[in-house]
């Protein structure tokens, strides 16, 4: 693995955080190495469950820490994972969830939706009007 050394400039920044003055001092000789190099169209930051969502000739897909694929290029569409599921368009189909291991939990058939929030429910689109619907399971399958 390379290592890249560069030493920053002494700064001190005042930051007013509530009515406290809170001073940071950046560090001199700071190290750093790529963990995964830059290989991808695009990227997003690693959820919770150690995954993060790249773009790899226009299509999205999941690598872990390692840069390792773990869930295929094979969404038209992909979001990041939120509470465990994310949300994925298949071959024009609609828009549905995966699970961790690029499992199929909820089937592609809504217009639109958003990500599944801490309380269990997502907003989906389905014929125009919108709703909600409830995360059942064990993380493995869902049923709503």
């Amino acid at each position: 693995m390379q290592s890249i050394h560069f030493v920053a400039r002494r700064v001190v920044l005042g930051v007013l955080l509530g009515m406290l003055p809170f001073f940071v001092q950046a560090q001199e000789g700071v190290k750093w190495a790529w963990a995964v190099k830059p290989r991808f169209d695009g990227a997003s930051d690693f959820a919770a469950n150690g995954l993060a969502r790249v773009v790899i000739q226009g299509k999205p897909s999941y690598i872990n820490a390692k840069g390792e694929e773990v869930i295929p290029p094979r969404f038209d569409r992909a979001e990041d994972f939120a509470n465990g599921l994310a949300l994925v368009k298949v071959n024009g189909k609609g828009i549905g969830y995966i699970n961790e291991k690029g499992e199929e939990v909820v089937p592609p058939r809504f217009e639109d939706a958003g990500n599944f929030a801490a309380n269990g429910l997502a907003a989906v689109r389905e014929n125009g009007k919108w709703g909600y619907i409830r995360a059942l399971g064990d993380g493995s399958r869902h049923a709503f």
